[in-house]
């Protein structure tokens, strides 16, 4: 494939397969147009890429963030290589062969080395077993409940009921419930409430305080019980000194009787 100078972005609507930049441009010498891809475009994108805009991320916090990315990335990439590779049964020599093209072959053998290592394998042996005794395990992965409530009500247009989210939460995507206990709860939730009415939506389900927002209750009571006692000492005050003034006026004018 032939490799041009590339024109504006703008003038650019086709990429093929790879991502990659490509135009039409008409071969003189052959009487024909030929495909052209575009590096220059291309390179241009790909330095963009290590560019974080300051609009988003402000500059004295973008290390930190990028430090997080990176770190997080690193420890899905093993994470993933560890499921696919290091299967059941399979000896550490024979592993080390099974080495992906990509992956540095260096960084691999530290990696086989430390899954058979022994703290590793007890941290694996002690993580199956946590896993097996959990019954609620959910499957929308890293989003919460209210990521997965407002995907649903923009999918559906309305309001949804728990119960509709409690069983996406809880389901396969073939829609079979996680665990036998999570299917007996979905019918519970999706049944009367003690009042022998339905929950319809989520607006009528109304969770207790978080320790959060208690805490943070609990400092707005504490600065109202503060300007209280200020207002009454306040008061307290004034009746002294109006206590005083009678006594005042009683010494000047004797015959004076203040009620």
């Amino acid at each position: 494939m032939l490799e041009r100078h590339a024109p504006p972005l703008s003038e650019i609507n086709n990429r093929n397969s790879y991502g990659e930049y490509l135009i039409e441009e008409e071969d003189c010498v052959n009487d024909q147009n030929v495909v052209v891809k575009c590096t220059e475009i291309q390179n241009a994108i790909s330095e963009e890429r290590w560019t974080i805009p300051a609009k988003r991320i402000e500059p004295a916090k973008q290390r930190n963030w990028a430090l997080s990315r990176i770190g997080n990335m690193w420890r899905s990439h093993k994470a993933y290589l560890k499921e696919k590779y290091c299967m059941e049964g399979v000896r550490k020599e024979e592993l080390i062969e099974l080495k992906p093209p990509k992956v540095n072959a260096n960084q691999f053998h530290i990696l086989v080395e430390y899954w058979f290592s022994k703290p590793d394998r007890e941290l694996s042996r002690d993580n199956k077993e946590r896993s097996k005794k959990q019954e609620e395990i959910r499957s929308c992965g890293s989003r919460s409940y209210a990521q997965m409530a407002d995907l649903l009500e923009k999918r559906k247009g309305r309001q949804i009921e728990r119960a509709e989210l409690y069983e996406v939460v809880y389901s396969h995507k073939d829609g079979t419930a996680v665990t036998t206990k999570v299917e007996a709860n979905i019918r519970e939730v999706a049944g009367p409430t003690p009042s022998n009415t339905h929950t319809r939506n989520l607006e009528d389900y109304r969770p207790s305080l978080t320790s959060i927002a208690t805490n943070q209750r609990v400092k707005e009571l504490t600065a109202k019980v503060v300007e209280l006692r200020e207002r009454c000492r306040c008061v307290e005050s004034l009746k002294a000194e109006v206590m005083m003034m009678r006594k005042m006026f009683s010494q000047l004018n004797p015959m004076l009787t203040i009620s």
